[in-house]
């Protein structure tokens, strides 16, 4: 008997059809990347991989049937955390052929991995993580970008062997 009342209930109506419309878009969307984001993280660095973790196994222990934004959370913090590696340089130590060494990451292209004994090579993504080489000529060119890095010397040119397939 209100005016307007009849106006009223079809505006909302309509607001909560295009809301459910979104959310069966939004779950549909999340069904869609949530295996998409699993297998791109088993191709992630160490470093990454760590700091993506926690992300890594809600996801991973998100049921289809709950709501979509508690899977939706966990893909945009992983993409965010991959764009931001992709886009620097990183060091860490890791194992490596059963040796501890120094890891230079540029980004998520190559990687570059040295120790004090002359051990080195490179590393590069692959599906199943990172595939590394042996390589001991570029051990000279390594150690003097963690000297840089360090600033234990002053920054210059250090040519290592970059090439992205």
């Amino acid at each position: 008997s209100a005016p307007g009342h009849d106006e009223a209930v079809a505006e909302a109506s309509a607001e909560l059809e295009a809301l459910g419309a979104a959310r069966t878009r939004l779950n549909d969307a999340v069904l869609r990347a949530r295996p998409r984001v699993l297998a791109l993280a088993a191709r992630f660095p160490a470093p990454l991989a760590d700091d993506c973790r926690s992300e890594l196994a809600t996801l991973s222990a998100w049921d289809p049937g709950r709501d979509s934004r508690d899977a939706l959370q966990p893909i945009l913090g992983v993409l965010a955390k991959a764009a931001q590696f992709n886009r620097r340089i990183s060091r860490t130590m890791e194992t490596i052929d059963d040796r501890e060494v120094d890891v230079l990451y540029i980004g998520l292209a190559r990687a570059f991995y040295a120790d004090r004994s002359g051990v080195a090579g490179t590393g590069k993504p692959a599906s199943d993580g990172w595939q590394w080489e042996g390589n001991p000529a570029i051990n000279r060119q390594v150690l003097r970008a963690f000297e840089i890095l360090d600033q234990k010397r002053p920054p210059t040119r250090v040519d290592l062997p970059l090439h992205i397939e």
